[in-house]
């Protein structure tokens, strides 16, 4: 963001980026930079939730105080599934671990069977304070191919998101 007065950057002026999750009444701080020789406000920020940001330039001497657009911004959850095994034989269990960041305590996940056009829930759980879970099911019947994945379900913090797929063979 460029911080200017009249069309001419301004150098060495206080910004001040803001940070408001969704459903929140107030602004949060997060960050304060003095902007370069360019009036360029440069802020390293890592999302952690939903919500939206706005730079705020404070009132010094006959400046007003400046606030810019907000920017709203929508966090994904990144999940990371890995199963056990990827051969089970008929009537055995499908262990999958699954990491979800960020870690949000408490956050639902699924894991889900591909059947036809659709995918159904075979097992349900929820991530801990280091978005670790661990998924149990049962394999299908049949011998054959099978594809699964995990969802981490959206939260007002974060976006619904879903892993890679995971293949599965059942043998015998």
């Amino acid at each position: 963001m460029q911080v200017a007065s009249g069309g001419v950057p301004l150098a060495g002026i206080t910004a001040l980026l803001q940070f408001k999750a969704v459903g929140a009444k107030a602004w949060t701080d997060v960050q304060s930079v003095a902007t370069d020789a360019n009036g360029a406000a440069v802020f390293t920020v890592t999302p952690t939730s939903n919500g939206t940001y706005q730079v705020v330039v404070p009132p010094a001497d006959n400046r007003l105080e400046g606030v810019s657009a907000p920017y709203v911004i929508s966090v994904q959850s990144l999940v990371n599934a890995v199963p056990k095994q990827t051969r089970i034989p008929r009537g055995g269990r499908l262990v999958v671990k699954a990491v979800v960041v960020p870690a949000i305590a408490g956050q639902k996940l699924a894991l889900q069977l591909h059947k036809g056009e659709k995918w159904k829930n075979v097992a349900t759980g929820s991530v801990n304070a280091k978005g670790r879970s661990r998924l149990v099911a049962s394999v299908p019947g049949a011998k054959g191919k099978y594809e699964y994945r995990v969802v981490a379900v959206g939260t007002k913090a974060v976006t619904a998101n879903a892993s890679n797929v995971i293949p599965i063979r059942v043998t015998r």
